[in-house]
């Protein structure tokens, strides 16, 4: 199981990474969909928060062990980066 520290990072990091993209691709394209580019940065921002602060949450117990918990948390994270990453394809397909 990884540990908390780990699963912090990677939430930061991949949060990170989809902000600077959205960031270079209002850089190479200054004209084109500034609304829809803020609201994916904050929506991502967001999402790094409240998975941040679910993982900080996670208290081990015998009905729900701390790594189902995890398992949870990372399954949610995936999903909504794959939500956010196609939003941010659309943009870029216009």
């Amino acid at each position: 199981m990884a540990n908390i520290r780990n699963i912090k990072k990677d939430i930061s990091f991949v949060v990170n990474e989809l902000v600077v993209e959205c960031f270079t691709y209002s850089y190479l394209f200054p004209e084109k969909n500034k609304e829809e580019l803020a609201t994916i940065i904050s929506e991502t921002l967001e999402m790094g928060n409240e998975l941040t602060t679910l993982v900080n949450q996670v208290k081990g117990t015998k009905d729900i062990p701390a790594k189902k918990q995890f398992k949870k948390i990372r399954e949610e994270f995936d999903k909504k980066i794959v939500i956010l990453v196609e939003k941010l394809e659309k943009l870029e397909k216009v």
